[in-house]
């Protein structure tokens, strides 16, 4: 199995209830063949790939336990890998015990 190389440099704002960061995070792979026409996917091939995450979450004042997120993610390059774009969304809520 080859080794792998995965980091992510993240920066961000937080002020007044609104937290925004935003991440890069990259994989590469060192070592490992590529995916054949014929094969599938396995754990030995070689998948290098650069990934950009956006994040934006509010912590509402009243309720106090109450927060707002949403996010988006986009594949930016890969080898192995195909691109892809991923949107979520959460309302979150904290219950005290």
């Amino acid at each position: 199995m080859p080794d792998v190389i995965d980091y992510t440099l993240r920066t961000g704002w937080w002020k007044n209830g609104l937290y925004l960061p935003l991440s890069f995070t990259q994989q590469i792979t060192l070592g490992g063949g590529d995916i054949r026409r014929q094969d599938m996917p396995f754990v030995s091939n070689r998948m290098n790939a650069s990934r950009l995450d956006l994040l934006a979450a509010y912590y509402f004042r009243k309720p106090r336990n109450l927060v707002l997120r949403v996010g988006a993610s986009r594949t930016i390059s890969g080898r192995n890998i195909g691109e892809a774009t991923a949107f979520t969304g959460a309302v979150l809520y904290t219950f005290n015990f």
